[in-house]
């Protein structure tokens, strides 16, 4: 899950080219979002050095810094980030959104 912290246009675009070469169409911030405990269609998958993981949907990262035309989501995340370690509520999701027509 991405918290808003941080959160900018570059990042969207960075999301949109890693999953498929897609074009960034905006965002939505301020997404409230709850797990419903033991419902496993409320966990997520997890992708990190070419694994999968099932995990409870929690705030993976924030205040992620992409460069301008970056594909690679994971070079965005700055060294002194934490996986799993935020500042964020619930209410603090960010909804991305792309396209597959360029």
């Amino acid at each position: 899950m991405l918290c808003q912290n941080g959160y900018n246009t570059a990042v969207g675009q960075t999301i949109c080219r890693a999953y498929g070469d897609k074009t960034y169409i905006g965002a939505f911030q301020d997404i409230a979002w709850y797990p419903r405990p033991g419902v496993t269609e409320d966990q997520c998958y997890f992708h990190y050095q070419d694994e999968s993981i099932l995990i409870p949907c929690t705030f993976i990262l924030e205040n992620l810094q992409c460069a301008e035309g970056e594909r690679d989501l994971a070079k965005c995340v700055k060294s002194s980030s934490a996986l799993f370690q935020h500042s964020c509520a619930s209410d603090m999701h960010v909804s991305v959104t792309c396209s597959n027509s360029g």
